[in-house]
This record gives structure tokens, sequence and C-alpha cells, in this order.
């Protein structure tokens, strides 16, 4: 199967007004435009300038500015990496909330738990 890549230009205002672009992979892409939702399906990845997630599932909910991955769920930031079943994103705080999973900051410290608040 073919992947596919999408390069949307999702405005989402960050700290200091400024947007982030998002560049998006998967095997297929959903969308409702009304809502303004859009699902990965199938390898899905999502990169900005600050994250990147991996995993089977990715929802991206751009009126609500958070992106929602699920299954086989990790990928890397500034200062480390993360892996979990699943994670919500917060695009305008820069947060993000893990499901069973980890977190390793700097290569110094690594944070496992059902539930992380990053």
């Amino acid at each position: 199967m073919k992947r596919l890549l999408l390069v949307f230009c999702l405005f989402f205002p960050v700290v200091g007004g400024f947007a982030d672009t998002l560049n998006m992979t998967a095997d297929e892409v959903h969308s409702d435009t009304k809502k303004e939702i859009y699902t990965l399906v199938g390898s899905a990845t999502v990169q900005s300038q600050k994250i990147t997630i991996h995993a089977d599932l990715i929802t991206i909910y751009k009126k609500e500015k958070r992106v929602v991955a699920e299954g086989n769920v990790h990928g890397t930031m500034p200062n480390g990496k993360f892996t979990g079943e699943k994670m919500a994103y917060f695009t305008e705080k820069g947060t993000a909330d893990i499901t069973n999973g980890s977190i390793v900051l700097n290569q110094d410290f690594v944070f496992r738990a059902k539930e992380i608040h990053y």
C-alpha cells in the first residue's frame, strides 16, 4: 500500500504568538473540514518544529489545538523522546498527556507511569 505524504499548513498558535506548521504522513487520511478534524490512519506521523509523533492512528483537532495519537505511540521532542499507548498533545500549551508510557529526558532521566503529564 502506498504511503500518503501530506503537508498541511494547520496553524496552531503557540507560545509567543507564532504559528506551527504540521507535516503529516499516513497510509490513509480522512478529513471533516466543517469540524476541522483530520484523521491519519496507518503508520501515521505528525511533525512540527517542537515535536514528532508516530502512531497507528493520529487525530488532529484543529479548533481544539489538540493532537491525539493512539497505538504504538512514540516520538521525539527537543529534550528527549517518549513512548506510550496513547498521547494527547496540546499544541498551544506545548504539553502532553501520555497513557502507559515513558519519557526519556536528556538521556539522564527516565519516567515510566500509567499516566504522564508533561
